[in-house]
């Protein structure tokens, strides 16, 4: 039943999660040139990478299918909700994920207090909303089953 209102939030969030491949998540501001950092990992101004970041960009790639995957299991709910949980937990993970890189390139967080942040870098909260919502609809759907069942 893909026309229900929790199908709309999380298909929402899909569309949304595919950002993470589009735009920059932040730029930080060095010496020579700016450097861009997205999801395949540090770019310089140029467009040249300059360190790939494998561990971000699968998890970027795994929110994104798990999205996918809490979308079209509609006839299990449970299931359903469990996958928004986990995916919640990576959002976060992924923040600390993006974290860890910036530190472990720039050795300081002072470089933290300069970068320009773009609009990559609030995606996982707008997906975190969206998944609380779909998951909201979703025990409303659990719950108006089981309440039938009883009935019966």
């Amino acid at each position: 039943m893909l026309q229900r209102i929790q199908s709309i939030f999380l298909a929402m969030a899909f569309i949304v999660s595919i950002g993470f491949y589009i735009w920059p998540i932040a730029i930080f501001p060095t010496e020579s040139s700016d450097l861009i950092f997205t999801a395949k990992g540090f770019l310089s101004s140029s467009g040249k990478i300059i360190t790939l970041l494998y561990p971000f960009l699968i998890l970027s790639g795994v929110i994104s299918f798990l999205l996918l995957y809490q979308l079209f299991s509609f006839k299990k709910r449970i299931r359903q909700i469990q996958t928004g949980k986990a995916i919640i937990i990576l959002l976060l993970l992924w923040y600390g994920v993006g974290l860890i890189h910036a530190y472990s390139y720039f050795q300081n967080f002072e470089i933290l207090l300069e970068l320009r942040p773009h609009v990559v870098l609030f995606i996982p909260v707008v997906l975190i909303i969206l998944i609380l919502f779909a998951n909201k609809y979703i025990r409303k759907d659990e719950d108006l089953v089981r309440s039938v069942d009883r009935i019966r």
